[in-house]
């Protein structure tokens, strides 16, 4: 009996902290997902606001010919 009830509390803890590992795992694979598409579309919204910015100040080709 008493050597069912450590193997019962083993796999309890097992499953415990496999749970806890894949959580964190997720976590963090969560977060750097977050991080990388909040700088994809900062950059995406820089560069589109940089070349509209660069379109208005340049003369029109007609001009500059």
């Amino acid at each position: 009996m008493k050597r069912l009830k450590s193997v019962l509390e083993f796999l309890s803890q097992f499953l415990l902290g496999l749970t806890g590992a894949v959580g964190f795992a997720a976590l963090i694979v969560g977060g750097i997902a977050l991080a990388c598409g909040c700088g994809l579309i900062s950059c995406s919204y820089g560069w589109r606001r940089w070349r509209g910015r660069r379109r208005r100040t340049a003369p029109p080709p007609e001009e500059q010919a």
